[in-house]
């Protein structure tokens, strides 16, 4: 890669950033080795008129290594051109690349560069746009990777909007993109360019390709982890000429035709590989019937799994995956219906405004919300309090689990209007509480600190959900609420108690927010005839504040 690009005359003029990902955890001997050897090799020619090596001192993962090296170079140069260490370019390639992204740099609908483009059947212009922008040599610019979403749930929702039945989005069924996205949510993968392409698709903006592409793709060759080994994609000689091209901002039907048709020989060849007593091609219908199946079975995995932790006798401790690492709960089905809230309904999602946003989680429990935080904002700082000793052993191994030591900060005491030392019922699940009139077993006693002492800064996010304490806090911390961009509180009604909510709505109104309400676990359909009870609670309300 690197011997490729240094033959292309603008390598002289270009400087070069080189993000080298840390050593995993369980990398062997063999590939300790050859990671000095890429460090060696990066450092052993003048590629460009400058080489600036950024070795991290942790494994990353390609995606979050990506994602981070390209928002700081755009943050810098306001653009950046992109080679992944497996492409092999044309001479021309870095021509092409500052030609295109000078001409359209002005034009917002103009979101992707792509360097590669498939070895089509047929003639097609000197450059052309679609949706799809390949990763293969790419380009952009600041205000367009600003737009980069990465919740894949939140992308998947969007993209259904426009295209309810993913037609368009997996290039007219001839992909599976949205499983891409699917394996994403679920955390069986962690890939950035599909929510890429997903972030130009659901903002309708177009990538420029070429007729021919500047870029090769050896990766290919059997020799990587994220690859079989394949020919399909090889161009014999690259493009070598930059041509001016036109500049009409139209999407390509034509390009998009050929491509589909590119798409479904490269299906029909894989099934031939993968059966060769298959000797015949499925209708499209058989193949979207197949796919709908794929994805009720999805679904319904999903269901019984979930179905699997509410069948769990209850305050039974317990270990499983999540996004493929160790997640240690106390209770299965408190784990089912927080894991459900926080990861598939998102009842924590904001609009960060910050990419180190400031988080404090009152009432942290096992640490599910603060690994949704970290997973949203990778560099998010966030506070956790959680007073309960049993529970508060599960937080510290969940948070050293997801490798977050760096983001979250455990501060291992309950939250009231005043210093003290208070009794706790510890209900060994979800329900921990300050002791309330009815609590008479499972008493031990907390300390307890004032919250307004870390509200000392501008709060991104402030999560409380304190069963019961709710209103104290907020009555003690209310002259500091205007340093809070975004409030989550889950207001509790304990049986035969006084309710605080007309105060603690007047709290929050007082001090600026614009108010939604929902219900979460604990409803009653019928209250004029009937009040449900759980866990000693007849109400139970979500409670969200934004900044108008």
């Amino acid at each position: 890669t690197l011997a490729s690009l240094r033959l292309c005359p603008l390598a002289s003029e270009s400087h070069l950033y080189v993000f080298l990902d840390g050593i995993s955890m369980n990398s062997t001997e063999d590939e300790k080795l050859l990671h000095k050897e890429t460090k060696r090799v990066i450092l052993s020619n003048q590629w460009c008129k400058n080489v600036f090596l950024e070795e991290r001192e942790r494994n990353f993962g390609l995606a979050d290594n990506i994602v981070d090296g390209v928002s700081r170079i755009v943050k810098k140069y306001g653009k950046i051109i992109v080679l992944e260490d497996d492409l092999v370019v044309s001479p021309s390639f870095l021509r092409y690349m500052n030609h295109s992204l000078e001409v359209y740099k002005e034009i917002d609908k103009v979101m992707h560069i792509s360097g590669y483009w498939f070895p089509v059947r047929g003639k097609l212009p000197e450059t052309f746009f679609l949706r799809l922008g390949t990763c293969w040599g790419w380009g952009t610019w600041q205000d367009a990777w600003n737009k980069l979403e990465l919740d894949a749930a939140y992308l998947k929702q969007e993209i259904r909007k426009i295209d309810p039945n993913f037609e368009r989005f997996n290039l007219n069924g001839t992909s599976d993109f949205v499983t891409q996205l699917d394996e994403n949510i679920e955390g069986d993968l962690k890939t950035w360019a599909i929510k890429w392409y997903s972030t130009i698709f659901i903002n309708n903006g177009l990538s420029l390709h070429p007729n021919k592409s500047y870029v090769n793709n050896i990766g290919h060759d059997g020799s990587g982890k994220n690859s079989i080994k394949s020919e399909y994609y090889d161009w014999k000689l690259l493009n070598q000429k930059v041509k001016f091209f036109p500049q009409p901002l139209e999407y390509s039907s034509l390009a998009e035709n050929k491509l589909t048709k590119y798409y479904l020989r490269r299906k029909r060849i894989r099934t031939t590989n993968l059966k060769s007593k298959v000797k015949f091609i499925l209708p499209d219908r058989v193949w979207k019937f197949l796919r709908k199946t794929f994805l009720v079975l999805q679904n319904f995995r999903k269901k019984r799994k979930f179905d699997r932790f509410l069948r769990e006798e209850r305050f039974t401790n317990g270990k499983t995956k999540l996004f493929s690492k160790d997640l240690f709960y106390l209770d299965g089905p408190s784990f089912a219906f927080m894991s459900k809230e926080i990861f598939e309904i998102q009842i924590y999602k904001m609009k960060g405004k910050r990419n180190k946003p400031y988080i404090l989680d009152c009432g942290a429990n096992i640490g599910l919300a603060a690994i949704y935080f970290c997973r949203q904002y990778k560099d998010a700082e966030v506070i956790c309090f959680e007073p309960d000793d049993e529970v508060l052993k599960f937080l510290k191994k969940n948070i050293s689990s997801f490798d977050l030591d760096n983001n979250v900060k455990i501060i291992a005491k309950g939250l009231w209007k005043e210093d003290t030392n208070l009794e706790f019922f510890s209900e060994g699940a979800d329900g921990g509480r300050i002791k309330s009139q009815n609590d008479k077993d499972k008493l031990v006693k907390i300390e307890v600190t004032k919250l307004s002492k870390y509200i000392n800064k501008k709060v991104d996010f402030l999560k409380i959900d304190i069963e019961g304490a709710e209103y104290e806090v907020l009555e003690e911390i209310e002259p500091k609420l205007g340093l809070v961009e975004n409030i989550f509180v889950e207001y509790h009604s304990f049986v035969g108690e006084e309710q605080k909510l007309p105060e603690i709505l007047s709290i929050l109104k007082r001090s600026g927010f614009r108010l939604n309400i929902n219900t979460p676990g604990l409803k009653s359909n019928s209250p004029l005839f009937k009040i449900n009870v759980y866990n000693n609670m007849d109400a139970q309300l979500n409670i969200y504040g934004v900044r108008d």
